[in-house]
C-alpha cells in the first residue's frame, strides 16, 4: 500500500492521510479515537474498558465514531442491593462489604447474616 493509492487510519485511529509534492510526501491527521464517555481508558489504541461493576463490551467499529461501547450495571450479588450506579451494599440484617470489579461477576462481596448476640437463640437476626 503506498500513500498514492490511499492510506486509511488504522482502526482506533480518525482522520486521512494526504499525499504532497515535498519529504516526507504525505500529510497524516490520523489521532487515536478517544473512549466514549462511560468507560474506562484514554483512546482505542491503548484499550478502553467497562468501569468495575458494569458488564458490557468496547469494541471499534469502521464508521465515525469508531467506536461502541455496551456498558450496562451488572446485577448485584445476592444478600446486596444497588446504592447507586455501579455500587452495592450489604442488605439491612447483613454486614460487610461489596467491592465492584472489572470482570465477571463484577462484584466480590463479604456480606454474611448479622449474628445473634450472645444470650439469645438463634443463627442469626431476623430481616
Amino acid at each position: 500500500v503506498s500513500v498514492e493509492s490511499g492510506c486509511p487510519c488504522d482502526p482506533g485511529y480518525n482522520g486521512t492521510v494526504v499525499l504532497i509534492a515535498v519529504a516526507p510526501y504525505y500529510v497524516s491527521t490520523c489521532t487515536a479515537v478517544r473512549c466514549p464517555n462511560g468507560t474506562i481508558g484514554v483512546t482505542i489504541s491503548s484499550g478502553c474498558m467497562c468501569p468495575a461493576g458494569y458488564s458490557g463490551v468496547v469494541a471499534l467499529t469502521s464508521s465515525p465514531p469508531y467506536v461502541t461501547a455496551s456498558c450496562q450495571t451488572a446485577a448485584c450479588p445476592a444478600g446486596t442491593y444497588q446504592r447507586a450506579l455501579g455500587q452495592c451494599a450489604c442488605l439491612y440484617g447483613y454486614i460487610g462489604s461489596v467491592t465492584p470489579s472489572a470482570g465477571f461477576p463484577y462484584y466480590t462481596s463479604t456480606c454474611t447474616e448479622v449474628p445473634c448476640p450472645a444470650s439469645s437463640d438463634g443463627i442469626s437476626v431476623p430481616v
